[in-house]
């Protein structure tokens, strides 16, 4: 075979790594090699989001190159496109084989450590791995093919959940993309670390500053569908974070996954709109326990701010069954929406007057290690959001509003303010016996106020009366 020529080589990195209008300059430079423009027509089609458009315009070029040697770089452009779309199957048969030339056989031996990884191969995926930076060593190649193979190994990384490696790769393919001029390689960089820091780390703060990163790189890129996975994701972590549809260039689209159901349920539930709320909520796509846990609890808050106690009851035992013992083998993200789905359950509890679960919030274990989550039990009667950590306040501001609704419910009796003293004494830890002493009262006084407090706001036992003192406001 024929080595391919330099117009296919070039059109190929800009397939992967340039921006629309680089590739919108070299086509208007472009020569005669067909299967160069056809590669450039594919990677505009490509920028555009027209994944279809492209993939038949590169098979085209497959097929074109023939006996001439550029089917090797054409069937690499494919593969790498075919990946990139998560159809790792049809992209293994293209890059079986070893390429003759180190820095081809680098780019290809990353892509089989791509498909190894989407398959669940990890051995043989750190192989292709090794294998790749060798032959990248060896070819001694320039930043372009180093850019490429540090992109793919990244994704591979990623895929296969070997986050100190993806974190490792990300930073220093930023840094060659910067000096490459290639914002196109820098989106698809900060598009793995967003899903790196968002599912396997659980760091909804890094993820947010990922997403930021990504929208102004997919940007400078020109690429359609990096841009649409930047907004997504700012819309769902923006959610998260309390903030208004359209803050920092936000918008709320049809939920297709349970992260994006929050990016409507949240901001829903912050408008009073309880009923949409659970709509949403009943047909979000969740998968895991975690997401069960977190939706259910949700959907407790949202009973308990319409006035269904009974309903909130029940589905926060659901929410709760569904919560596990440990994290041990749970993934990042999900047990971060166990940890929410606990909290939250727990307040809907309080609010509820289920004096059983309202106390598990506060289970240190459950929360170790989580401070947002651990900060969103604790200041759970605090005045605003804003007293909570950026990350969890969307749900705060959603349990705010339900304790709001609580409140405007008109009182089956208003306490006297001996009952509402001695009911706080009581919540304070005291005794029958203490509180008679220190307010000068008699022990049956002491009892006929807690009696008659009881009755007023429909409890039975002393912890549901201090938890419906406390969701009724009197406390």
């Amino acid at each position: 075979m024929e080595p391919s020529t330099p117009a296919v080589a070039a059109a190929c990195r800009l397939l992967t790594l340039g921006s629309s209008d680089q590739i919108a300059s070299a086509l208007q430079r472009a020569g005669a090699d067909p299967v160069a423009n056809l590669i450039l027509r594919a990677a505009s089609a490509w920028r555009r989001g027209d994944i279809a458009g492209a993939e038949a315009l590169l098979r085209e070029a497959c097929s074109s190159a023939g006996a001439d040697g550029r089917d090797d770089e054409a069937c690499d452009a494919l593969a790498a496109l075919l990946c990139e779309s998560g159809r790792y199957a049809r992209a293994s048969t293209l890059i079986a084989s070893p390429r003759s030339d180190a820095a081809g056989e680098a780019r290809r031996a990353a892509l089989r450590a791509v498909v190894r990884a989407a398959t669940g191969a990890k051995d043989a995926s750190l192989r292709e791995d090794a294998a790749a930076r060798a032959a990248l060593d060896a070819a001694r190649a320039g930043t372009a093919v180093a850019l490429d193979v540090r992109v793919r190994l990244a994704h591979a990384a990623c895929l296969r959940d070997d986050v100190p490696a993806a974190l490792r790769d990300v930073p220093r393919g930023v840094r060659l993309a910067a000096r490459a001029n290639a914002p196109r390689a820098a989106a698809a960089l900060r598009a793995i670390a967003l899903q790196v820091h968002r599912r396997a780390c659980a760091d909804a703060a890094a993820a947010w500053r990922d997403a930021l990163a990504l929208r102004r790189d997919a940007a400078r890129a020109g690429d359609a569908l990096l841009a649409a996975a930047a907004r997504d994701a700012l819309a769902e972590l923006g959610a998260e974070r309390g903030l208004d549809a359209g803050e920092d260039g936000t918008a709320h689209r049809a939920p297709t996954t349970f992260a994006a159901s929050l990016a409507v349920t949240l901001p829903a539930m912050w408008a009073d709109d309880w009923s949409r709320a659970v709509r949403v909520l009943e047909a979000a796509p969740a998968r895991t326990r975690g997401e069960h846990a977190l939706s259910r609890a949700l959907i407790a808050l949202a009973a308990v701010a319409r006035g269904d106690d009974a309903d909130a009851r029940r589905t926060i035992r659901r929410a709760t069954a569904l919560l596990p013992q440990t994290d041990r083998g749970v993934a990042a993200d999900d047990a971060r929406f166990g940890r929410l789905a606990r909290v939250l359950a727990s307040v809907a509890a309080e609010l509820a007057g289920d004096a059983l679960h309202a106390g598990r919030g506060g289970d240190a274990r459950a929360l170790a290690g989580d401070a947002a989550a651990s900060a969103l039990w604790r200041r759970r009667a605090a005045a605003t959001p804003r007293a909570m950590p950026a990350t969890v306040r969307g749900y705060a501001r959603a349990m705010f509003a339900a304790r709001a609704s609580v409140a405007r419910r008109p009182q089956r009796g208003l306490l006297t303010a001996s009952e509402a003293a001695i009911v706080a004494a009581l919540a304070a830890g005291g005794t029958v016996a203490q509180i008679a002493a220190a307010t000068g009262r008699s022990r049956h006084t002491v009892r006929t106020h807690l009696r008659n407090a009881s009755a007023k706001l429909d409890a039975h036992g002393r912890a549901e009366l201090i938890a419906h003192a406390r969701a009724g406001g009197v406390l």
